[in-house]
């Protein structure tokens, strides 16, 4: 990408004229530069309350700290774009009360000097009634995921979707628009799509979840409408260099398989790559469920190359990486930048860390980490010498 790679992209400048070395390389995207290429990945973290979904002054903390600590490049957690999602403990987006609470953080992280990104997200089939008033989950067939789910009373047994009609759909997709317009009026750089982790989107694309016999299921091409329907309709509200989206071809989580990832997202990110759109996120193998599936590298070997030379514009990986791997892959050409997850659960100074050669805190609170207050969410330590306070 310009002075990334020889794959150019209108959104990335040529004008860094360095040998790219790996995460704390800069890099220059559209008409800003950052120090490094590293990126906060989007978690569920559960630190609003339930009941109205306003991002509060916990977020805003927690947000400010990574950007505060040298991430400069932010994707929230996934945001609900109406009340009938799941995960009712993050931050939404389909209301001004909300959106007034995102902007205490995208003003804090602002001053930080950091982008924010907001993403924007449908659980399908992987919403739980518990978890949006008594509301039956919608998916493109009515094919529940097997195992159990988190909600706001414990780990319950999925429940079997309601198939969605082509009317609802409409609904969906301009939620999606919406809330992408309220991302950019209360100050968000952009937004991202969640097209992973077999929530809606992904679950239009895979052939596991998607059995329609209308021109919305059954041959890639149908299987990728809808998703591409509402790319088509975000580039539209907000233009495309503020959308970006995250894949995971490979994803098992949530009951998830494609029988053919190459060929079905190759052809996505054909569709994608004619967008010129701001950056995908692509995840790697996820070899939680494989139970019933095939294991995901038996799939494809090496997902990150696999579609490095159909999509060409900012690409992100994601998915277990360290710092040696993130420079690597970097390195080698075969991403622009990393994203990392849980490696910042318990390391907001994450970027400092790798900054200065310091150990990581491996101990995560897995008790606290999808609900909860301040406990497993901002009381981790700090290398506070490497901090500037305001």
């Amino acid at each position: 990408m310009g002075c990334c790679s020889s794959k150019p992209s209108s959104l990335v400048s040529n004008e860094l004229n360095i040998k790219v070395e790996g995460l704390l390389s800069p890099i220059i995207i559209k008409d800003y530069k950052l120090p490094n290429r590293i990126v906060h990945a989007a978690m569920t973290r559960g630190r609003c309350d339930p009941s109205n979904s306003i991002p509060n002054d916990l977020l805003v903390e927690y947000y400010t700290k990574v950007a505060r600590n040298g991430c400069k490049f932010i994707i929230t957690e996934c945001s609900g774009i109406s009340p009938e999602n799941c995960f009712k403990g993050n931050g939404f987006c389909h209301n001004n009360q909300q959106m007034e609470g995102w902007k205490k953080v995208v003003d804090s992280v602002h001053r930080e000097g950091a982008k924010i990104f907001l993403q924007l997200f449908h659980g399908g089939r992987a919403n739980h009634p518990k978890n949006s008033g008594g509301i039956t989950p919608v998916a493109p067939s009515a094919i529940a995921i097997r195992g159990k789910d988190h909600t706001i009373e414990g780990l319950l047994d999925h429940v079997e979707p309601r198939e969605i009609t082509k009317e609802e759909m409409k609904i969906i997709c301009n939620n999606f628009k919406e809330a992408a317009k309220n991302a950019i009026n209360y100050g968000f750089d952009g937004i991202q799509l969640h097209c992973a982790n077999g929530y809606l989107i992904d679950q239009f694309i895979r052939s596991y979840t998607n059995w329609r016999k209308d021109e919305y299921g059954n041959s890639i091409e149908n299987r990728l409408r809808f998703p591409l329907e509402i790319i088509d309709e975000c580039i539209d509200a907000i233009g495309a260099d503020k959308v970006g989206i995250k894949v995971s071809p490979l994803g098992r989580y949530n009951d998830m398989y494609d029988e053919t990832p190459f060929k079905t997202f190759n052809l996505f990110m054909m569709e994608v790559n004619k967008r010129n759109i701001a950056f995908v996120e692509m995840m790697g193998p996820d070899s939680t469920q494989t139970k019933f599936f095939p294991k995901p590298e038996e799939q494809i070997g090496d997902v990150w190359k696999a579609f490095r030379s159909t999509y060409k514009g900012l690409y992100i990986a994601n998915s277990k990486f360290d710092f040696n791997s993130g420079n690597e892959i970097i390195s080698n050409g075969d991403a622009d930048m990393v994203s990392f997850g849980t490696k910042f659960i318990s390391n907001p100074d994450l970027v400092r860390r790798f900054e200065n050669g310091l150990e990581l805190n491996n101990k995560v609170d897995w008790g606290n980490v999808f609900f909860g207050g301040r406990k497993g969410y901002l009381d981790y330590p700090e290398y506070n010498e490497f901090i500037t306070r305001k």
